[in-house]
Protein backbone atom coordinates (compact mmCIF):
# COMPACT_ATOMS: atom_id res chain seq x y z
CA UNK A 1 0.00 0.00 0.00
CA UNK A 2 1.28 3.46 -0.86
CA UNK A 3 0.81 6.62 1.14
CA UNK A 4 0.95 10.30 0.28
CA UNK A 5 4.56 10.30 1.48
CA UNK A 6 5.48 7.79 -1.24
CA UNK A 7 4.78 10.32 -3.99
CA UNK A 8 5.63 13.90 -4.69
CA UNK A 9 3.17 15.69 -6.95
CA UNK A 10 4.78 18.33 -9.17
CA UNK A 11 2.74 20.55 -11.44
CA UNK A 12 4.21 20.87 -14.95
CA UNK A 13 4.79 24.60 -15.61
CA UNK A 14 2.28 25.28 -12.86
CA UNK A 15 -1.39 24.61 -13.35
CA UNK A 16 -3.16 26.21 -16.28
CA UNK A 17 -2.43 29.36 -18.20
CA UNK A 18 -0.43 31.46 -18.34
CA UNK A 19 2.23 28.78 -17.92
CA UNK A 20 5.38 29.28 -15.86
CA UNK A 21 3.91 32.23 -13.95
CA UNK A 22 3.20 32.95 -10.31
CA UNK A 23 -0.61 32.57 -10.78
CA UNK A 24 -0.05 29.14 -12.40
CA UNK A 25 2.23 28.06 -9.53
CA UNK A 26 -0.25 29.39 -6.93
CA UNK A 27 -3.07 27.47 -8.64
CA UNK A 28 -1.02 24.26 -8.54
CA UNK A 29 -0.45 24.61 -4.79
CA UNK A 30 -4.15 25.32 -4.20
CA UNK A 31 -4.95 22.13 -6.11
CA UNK A 32 -2.66 20.08 -3.87
CA UNK A 33 0.69 19.96 -5.68
CA UNK A 34 3.76 19.56 -3.49
CA UNK A 35 5.85 21.67 -5.85
CA UNK A 36 6.25 22.91 -9.39
CA UNK A 37 8.32 21.92 -12.39
CA UNK A 38 9.43 24.81 -14.54
CA UNK A 39 11.98 25.78 -17.12
CA UNK A 40 14.62 28.49 -16.93
CA UNK A 41 16.79 30.31 -19.44
CA UNK A 42 19.68 32.71 -19.27
CA UNK A 43 19.15 36.45 -19.53
CA UNK A 44 21.46 39.11 -20.93
CA UNK A 45 24.06 40.43 -18.46
CA UNK A 46 22.54 38.67 -15.43
CA UNK A 47 23.18 35.86 -12.98
CA UNK A 48 19.44 35.49 -12.47
CA UNK A 49 17.42 33.22 -14.75
CA UNK A 50 14.20 33.74 -16.67
CA UNK A 51 11.34 31.34 -15.93
CA UNK A 52 10.46 30.52 -19.54
CA UNK A 53 10.11 27.33 -21.57
CA UNK A 54 10.60 28.67 -25.09
CA UNK A 55 13.76 30.19 -26.59
CA UNK A 56 11.77 33.29 -27.46
CA UNK A 57 9.12 35.22 -25.57
CA UNK A 58 6.86 35.34 -28.66
CA UNK A 59 4.39 32.53 -27.86
CA UNK A 60 3.75 33.22 -24.18
CA UNK A 61 4.13 36.99 -23.77
CA UNK A 62 3.39 40.31 -25.42
CA UNK A 63 7.08 40.62 -26.32
CA UNK A 64 9.22 39.44 -29.21
CA UNK A 65 12.68 38.01 -29.54
CA UNK A 66 15.00 35.63 -27.72
CA UNK A 67 14.97 35.42 -23.92
CA UNK A 68 18.76 35.91 -23.94
CA UNK A 69 18.20 39.34 -25.47
CA UNK A 70 16.44 40.66 -22.36
CA UNK A 71 17.92 42.07 -19.18
CA UNK A 72 15.97 41.22 -16.00
CA UNK A 73 14.24 44.60 -15.77
CA UNK A 74 12.82 44.42 -19.29
CA UNK A 75 12.00 40.72 -19.03
CA UNK A 76 9.85 41.13 -15.92
CA UNK A 77 7.87 43.92 -17.61
CA UNK A 78 6.60 41.44 -20.22
CA UNK A 79 3.02 40.26 -19.80
CA UNK A 80 2.04 36.60 -20.11
CA UNK A 81 -1.63 37.40 -19.63
CA UNK A 82 -3.88 40.10 -18.21
CA UNK A 83 -1.61 41.87 -15.70
CA UNK A 84 0.48 38.69 -15.27
CA UNK A 85 4.19 39.40 -15.50
CA UNK A 86 6.73 36.72 -16.27
CA UNK A 87 8.93 35.85 -13.26
CA UNK A 88 12.62 35.47 -12.60
CA UNK A 89 13.91 32.39 -10.79
CA UNK A 90 14.91 34.48 -7.77
CA UNK A 91 11.35 35.83 -7.57
CA UNK A 92 9.84 32.34 -7.62
CA UNK A 93 12.16 31.16 -4.86
CA UNK A 94 11.50 34.30 -2.81
CA UNK A 95 7.71 33.93 -3.10
CA UNK A 96 7.64 30.27 -2.11
CA UNK A 97 10.45 30.28 0.45
CA UNK A 98 8.02 29.16 3.16
CA UNK A 99 6.24 26.54 1.02
CA UNK A 100 7.46 23.22 2.40
CA UNK A 101 6.61 19.55 2.50
CA UNK A 102 8.18 17.80 5.47
CA UNK A 103 10.31 20.89 6.03
CA UNK A 104 11.69 21.06 2.48
CA UNK A 105 10.82 23.17 -0.52
CA UNK A 106 10.34 21.20 -3.72
CA UNK A 107 11.19 22.45 -7.20
CA UNK A 108 12.05 20.67 -10.40
CA UNK A 109 14.00 23.21 -12.42
CA UNK A 110 15.05 22.45 -15.98
CA UNK A 111 17.72 24.60 -17.55
CA UNK A 112 16.83 24.82 -21.24
CA UNK A 113 20.18 26.29 -22.31
CA UNK A 114 23.54 24.78 -23.02
CA UNK A 115 25.91 25.90 -20.30
CA UNK A 116 28.98 24.77 -18.49
CA UNK A 117 27.95 22.33 -15.80
CA UNK A 118 29.96 24.18 -13.15
CA UNK A 119 28.06 27.43 -13.78
CA UNK A 120 24.73 25.63 -13.85
CA UNK A 121 25.32 23.62 -10.67
CA UNK A 122 26.34 26.79 -8.83
CA UNK A 123 23.06 28.45 -9.80
CA UNK A 124 20.94 25.43 -8.90
CA UNK A 125 22.61 24.51 -5.64
CA UNK A 126 22.43 27.86 -3.92
CA UNK A 127 21.36 26.93 -0.42
CA UNK A 128 20.24 30.51 0.18
CA UNK A 129 17.33 29.93 -2.22
CA UNK A 130 16.02 26.48 -1.35
CA UNK A 131 16.30 23.36 0.76
CA UNK A 132 15.61 20.56 -1.70
CA UNK A 133 16.15 20.81 -5.37
CA UNK A 134 16.00 18.68 -8.45
CA UNK A 135 17.77 20.43 -11.29
CA UNK A 136 17.87 19.03 -14.78
CA UNK A 137 19.85 20.10 -17.78
CA UNK A 138 18.69 18.68 -21.09
CA UNK A 139 22.24 17.76 -22.10
CA UNK A 140 23.50 16.77 -18.65
CA UNK A 141 24.24 13.15 -17.85
CA UNK A 142 23.44 13.56 -14.16
CA UNK A 143 20.90 15.13 -11.85
CA UNK A 144 22.13 17.40 -9.09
Amino acid sequence: MTTDKDFIVLAHRGSGRPENTIPAFDRAFRRGADGNEFDVRFLKDSDDLAVMHDRTVNRTTNGHGPVRGYVPESFTRLLAGDDVHVPLLSGVFQRYRYRYRDGKAIYNVELKEKASFSKYSHLCCSTTWWNVRLCRHFTAKRII
